[in-house]
């Protein structure tokens, strides 16, 4: 017999919440995932920014990318940062994760992920694609179950065209991942409320906090929905509940811990560019408009993000009694948020500005969305309201806009330098005026390619001596940097340009010919700042 056990506050009815499937629920579902896969696959954007080369290195096990090519150095041989072919043990993921501020989880299904469809950027691309056709699958069964077909077509429709989640889906990084598993775990939040708590729906809720906190740090917010409903509204099995929550912390702190400990002393670092004491209002702003942001977002500037969505962390929670899962939707939402907008009233900074880092609410959104205007009863409006979702996600999709680019794209470098390059050329990179985060960003985007690489290869701070010069073991150099402190000449003694090509406004690809008639010494030029 299945264990039932209804809420006092709401006692639920499953013989009114339809849980069989008919062929059209499939079809429907298929047309969904269809049209949002389209999508994904049709406006794939073929470079890679730098956070995405990122994590491609890492998954082969070198730990963190940006310290691999130590500075002023000449590597004779440098290889492919990002090439299986030069993989650690999957293990190396686990255990090389210092000053990297982030969970293995992904990295590790990544690198796996790779190791069976192979190496290529489209591969690494369709693991996050397949990651959203997920969500939007149990996105759809939550509607499906709390409300119609209808109702979840347009929800699911409303994640295929949403700009955003589109981003988040072509993205090597973990979002899609999380997001993922945030709706896998919303759809079981769904179950328990419309159809009661039982025993393996409680243990599998609080098991997923696991995979989560593995997969994104700023899946805590998601974790925390997840301990809230399940401690409130899963009383028949509470216990399980807490008892499945404490072997996943338990587990956790086994496998874990030890590693990220020893990621805290970046963790000052690692948000300073975060820091911005732009006053609690700013950021309280910000949060109110992550519903709509997690749908369409154009640029981190609050003033032009519509404030009615800030609307949706409110009435749920009058219209609960109409639609039962507004309350598990409503819980996620507001938990989601919650925690990193503590963090930046406490913190002083602007998380909440970057859209990415709110991600694990996503799965509520369209839900709420479509569902506040089903409890209505307006269906038909309901169905209005969740096509125009869809409609002007499509419109933003389709205008051409880049969202949610938070580095440089660095790829024309590649595209620049790849048709010229001939073996036995040699590769120098330098940040010049730049930040210093420049010269290891160019340093892996140039290092991602096969076609280049192996190379001599010279990642520098400061001008070059002659005998550095001699060990590229080359008359012909492609300097990579931005605006430089002193002239090319100096910065590589000999050299002279033979063509300038601007990869980016701020980097420039300079193809060089040394001269070794040339003495220039540096020992008296000033270094560049690092």
């Amino acid at each position: 017999m299945t264990e039932v056990a209804p809420t006092p506050e709401a006692p639920p009815d499953p013989s009114r919440v339809r849980t069989r499937w008919d062929w059209r629920d499939y079809a429907l579902l298929a047309f969904v995932l269809a049209i949002a896969g389209w999508v994904r696959l049709t406006h794939i954007d073929s470079g890679l920014s730098f956070d995405e080369l990122w994590h491609l290195a890492s998954t082969t096990g070198i730990g963190d990318a940006m310290s691999r090519y130590r500075h002023d150095i000449v590597y004779p041989d440098a290889v492919s940062l990002t090439n299986l072919a030069h993989k650690q043990g999957l293990w190396k993921i686990w255990t090389g994760m210092d000053g990297i501020l982030h969970p293995p989880l992904f990295l590790v299904a990544l690198r796996l992920w790779r190791e069976v469809f192979g190496s290529s950027d489209f591969v690494a691309h369709s693991f996050s694609i397949v990651c959203s056709l997920v969500s939007i699958g149990f996105i759809f069964a939550s509607a499906r179950l709390a409300m119609n077909r209808a109702a979840a077509s347009f929800a699911g429709l409303t994640c295929a065209f949403a700009m955003t989640q589109v981003y988040f889906a072509q993205e090597v990084r973990a979002y899609a991942m999380m997001i993922a598993l945030a709706s896998v775990a919303l759809w079981l939040m769904t179950r328990i409320e419309l159809l009661g708590a039982t025993r393996r729906c409680a243990i599998a809720l609080a098991a997923l906090t696991l995979p989560l906190m593995l997969t994104h740090y700023f899946a805590i917010g998601g974790c925390l929905a997840i301990g809230i409903y399940g401690f409130a509204y899963a009383k028949p099995f509470r216990k399980p509940f807490v008892l499945s929550g404490l072997a996943s912390a338990t587990i956790y702190v086994a496998i874990w811990l030890p590693f990220a400990i020893q990621q805290l002393d970046d963790l000052g670092t690692g948000d300073a560019f975060l820091k911005a004491d732009q006053g609690p209002m700013h950021v309280i702003l910000l949060a109110a408009g992550v519903p709509f942001r997690l749908l369409v977002e154009r640029d981190y500037q609050f003033e032009k993000t519509p404030l009615f969505s800030a609307v949706i962390f409110v009435l749920p929670w009058f219209l609960n009694r109409r639609l039962a899962a507004l309350r598990p939707w409503a819980i996620w939402l507001c938990a989601s948020v919650l925690p990193i907008l503590a963090l930046d009233l406490a913190r002083t900074t602007v998380h909440t500005a970057f859209i990415r880092y709110l991600a694990v609410a996503t799965p509520a959104v369209p839900l709420l969305f479509v569902g506040v205007v089903f409890a209505t009863g307006q269906r038909k409006l309901a169905y209005g309201f969740g096509a125009a979702l869809a409609f002007v996600g499509a419109i933003y999709l389709y205008s051409g806009a880049r969202v949610l680019l938070d580095a440089d794209d660095l790829t024309e470098i590649r595209r620049i330098i790849e048709p010229r390059f001939r073996k036995g050329d040699a590769i120098v990179t330098c940040s010049g005026r730049l930040p210093a985060f420049y010269c290891d960003a160019m340093t892996l985007t140039i290092t991602h390619s096969d076609t280049v690489f192996p190379a001599p290869l010279a990642v520098i701070t400061r001008p070059m001596s002659k005998q550095l010069v001699e060990q590229l073991g080359t008359r012909s150099v492609w300097l990579i940097s931005g605006e430089l402190e002193v002239p090319v000449e100096e910065l590589i003694p000999g050299a002279r340009v033979v063509y300038s090509y601007p990869a980016t406004p701020f980097v420039l690809v300079r193809h060089l010919v040394l001269d070794p008639s040339e003495d220039s010494s540096p020992s008296t030029r000033p270094e560049l700042p690092h």
